[in-house]
């Protein structure tokens, strides 16, 4: 990744509508609607794709750990949606999710593994309480739950990907990118 290819995607997300994929309108029911709702917003494409830039900043054992604390946790936030829980503050959280995630691209230092599995679980429960309580009324949780994991798990493991050819200071603009973008789909909000 280049200076340039950041400021290009910087200028995309800026020129782009505010797309939250959390809009209620739903895309069908089957695998394949849940396979692209995490990539037709940009809360949840950014938040997945800087869960595995974020992972990319440990040890492997730890950079493949995350992802999964992540998803097993997004799980639990699906399963109390759809049973009727909505958490407050959801979609604020999963913007704050935003800023939080570009901020630990942002620091030089790594953040110990176990306090980075808690602040990704805390915010996947609230990305995934938004996609049970929005997920379309005809969808059957195991099809378009398995497309929704499957999607997030590729933007996890495609920011690891990244986050391991990427300079350090590349990933730290990246950071200050991602973090911007919440900052401003919260305000705009």
């Amino acid at each position: 990744m280049t200076a340039r290819s950041v400021m290009f995607a910087i200028a995309a997300l800026l020129a782009s509508g505010i797309a939250a994929a959390h809009t209620g309108t739903g895309l069908g029911a089957g695998f394949g609607s849940g396979l692209l709702h995490p990539i037709v917003g940009w809360d949840h494409l950014l938040a997945a794709v800087a869960v595995g830039l974020w992972a990319a900043r440990h040890p492997s054992r730890t950079a493949l750990m995350l992802p999964l604390v992540f998803l097993g946790a997004m799980t639990t936030g699906i399963v109390l949606g759809l049973g009727g829980a909505m958490l407050p503050g959801a979609e604020p959280a999963i913007l704050g999710s935003l800023i939080v995630f570009g901020g630990a691209l942002v620091l030089k230092r790594r953040i110990p593994a176990g306090l980075a599995a808690a602040v990704l679980a805390l915010f996947a429960v609230f990305h995934g309480n938004a996609h049970g309580a929005e997920m379309p009324i005809a969808a059957r949780l195991f099809t378009y739950g398995s497309g929704l994991l499957l999607a997030t798990a590729i933007l996890h493991g495609t920011g690891i990907l990244a986050g391991r050819l990427a300079h350090p200071l590349v990933l730290r603009w990246v950071g200050v990118a991602i973090g911007s973008v919440g900052l401003w789909m919260l305000a705009a909000g």
